[in-house]
C-alpha cells in the first residue's frame, strides 16, 4: 500500500483571477484554489494558490452579508439568502463584481441543497415543513414544485436533490413514543409520488450521483455506506462498506465529478475509497475531525471542513498519489474587488 503523508503549506497568497474561478465550467487554474462560503463572516472567500501552497483570504463583495451559501461545484453561481432581508439570491460574477439575482422564492428558508452538478436544488422551509425544488439553475431558476415533509412526530435532518430535478431524497428523525426511539426514515419523492425507502439509526451523508437518479448514504452509528436506486419500483438499500472494511463513525459520502470514485471520511480523518461491488481501502488520513466531505474543483477533490475552521483540510484524490493537506485561512474581514 502506498505511504501517505501530510503536507504542510507553506507560501502565501498569489495573484487570482476571480472572473476566471467564478466562471469557469471546469476545474480552474492552478492559481484558483476554490471559493468557500464563511458563515461566520457572512461572505465567499477565495482561496488563492496552487493546493499546496495556497491561502483563504478577504471576502468577495456581495453587496450584502450572506445567511446561507451552497456553491456549485462548477463554481459558476452561489445560492444564498442575506442574512437581514432572507431573501433568496443568485449570485454570479461579471464585469469585476458579483451581482446579486432575486429567486422567485419565499424568504426565510432554513436549508439550501444543490444537486451534484449545481442545475437543480432544494430549498427548505422548516416551520412550512416544505422543501421547494428548484431547477434550471443558473440560467433560467424557476419552482417546478413544492414537496411537503410532513410528518407526524418526526423532523426533517437532511435533503438531497437529483440533477434533473426530479428526484428529492429525504431523512426524517423519529424519537417519540410512536416510534423507535433514534431511528430515521428515508423518503423518496419522485415527481410528486412519495414512498418509503427505509430506515437507519443515524443518516451521516448522502450524495446523488451525478446526472443519476441513484445515490449513496452514509450511517454514522452503523459506520455503514449504502447505494440505492431510487428509480426501482421497490427501492431499497444495497450495502457495499461497513466495519469489516475498517470504516468507524462515518461522517461523509461524497462522489468524483465522473462518477468512477466513491469516497467515505470518518470522524477520525480517515479517507476511504468505495469499491462499488463492495468493499473500501483507506487512502489517506488526517490529524482534524472533518464535517464532511465537500466537493472542490476538479475530479476527486474535498475539503474535511469548512470556514471559519482553520486551517482547511482538503483531501486531494486528483494526486497520483492521492494526500491531505491543508490550507490556512488568513484573519480578515477585508474585500477582495
Amino acid at each position: 500500500m502506498a505511504h501517505f503523508t501530510l503536507k504542510t503549506v507553506t507560501r502565501w497568497a498569489i495573484p487570482l483571477t476571480i472572473s476566471a474561478l467564478l466562471q469557469a465550467q471546469t476545474p480552474p487554474a492552478a492559481q484558483s484554489l476554490d471559493i468557500i462560503f464563511d458563515q461566520e463572516m457572512g461572505a465567499v472567500r477565495p482561496a488563492i494558490g496552487p493546493i499546496s501552497s495556497a491561502l483563504v483570504t478577504g471576502a468577495l463583495d456581495a453587496g450584502m452579508p450572506l445567511g446561507l451559501a451552497e456553491i456549485s461545484r462548477r463554481r459558476d453561481y452561489v445560492l444564498a439568502t442575506g442574512r437581514d432581508d432572507s431573501n433568496v439570491y443568485l449570485l454570479k460574477y461579471a464585469a469585476g463584481k458579483l451581482s446579486s439575482q432575486p429567486v422567485n422564492a419565499p424568504a426565510g428558508p432554513d436549508s439550501l441543497f444543490l444537486s451534484p452538478s449545481g442545475s437543480s436544488a432544494a430549498i427548505y422551509y422548516r416551520s412550512a415543513q416544505l422543501i421547494l425544488v428548484l431547477t434550471g439553475l443558473p440560467g433560467s431558476p424557476v419552482v417546478t414544485r413544492s414537496v411537503s415533509v410532513t410528518t407526524s412526530g418526526g423532523t426533517m435532518t437532511l435533503a438531497a436533490i437529483s440533477d434533473d430535478g426530479q428526484v428529492l431524497m429525504t431523512v426524517v428523525r423519529f424519537n417519540s413514543r410512536r416510534r423507535v426511539s433514534n431511528v430515521e426514515s428515508i423518503y423518496l419523492e419522485l415527481n410528486g409520488a412519495l414512498q418509503s425507502a427505509g430506515a437507519l439509526p443515524a443518516v451521516s451523508g448522502m450524495a446523488f450521483l451525478l446526472g443519476s437518479h441513484d445515490a449513496l448514504i452514509a450511517d454514522s452509528n452503523l459506520s455503514s455506506v449504502y447505494r440505492i436506486a431510487t428509480d426501482s419500483a421497490l427501492p431499497n438499500l444495497k450495502k457495499i462498506a461497513g466495519p469489516e472494511d475498517g470504516i468507524s463513525s462515518l461522517i461523509g459520502v461524497a462522489l468524483s465529478l465522473d462518477n468512477q470514485h466513491t469516497f467515505a471520511v470518518t470522524t477520525a480523518g480517515d479517507v476511504f475509497e468505495l469499491n462499488p461491488g463492495g468493499g473500501a481501502r483507506k487512502l489517506a488520513s488526517c490529524s482534524c475531525k472533518p464535517s464532511g466531505l465537500y466537493a472542490m474543483p476538479g475530479n476527486a477533490r474535498f475539503r474535511l471542513n469548512n470556514l471559519p475552521q482553520s486551517p482547511l483540510w482538503i483531501f486531494d484524490g486528483d494526486s497520483s498519489q492521492p494526500d491531505v493537506l491543508f490550507v490556512p485561512a488568513a484573519s480578515t474581514t477585508g474585500k477582495e474587488n
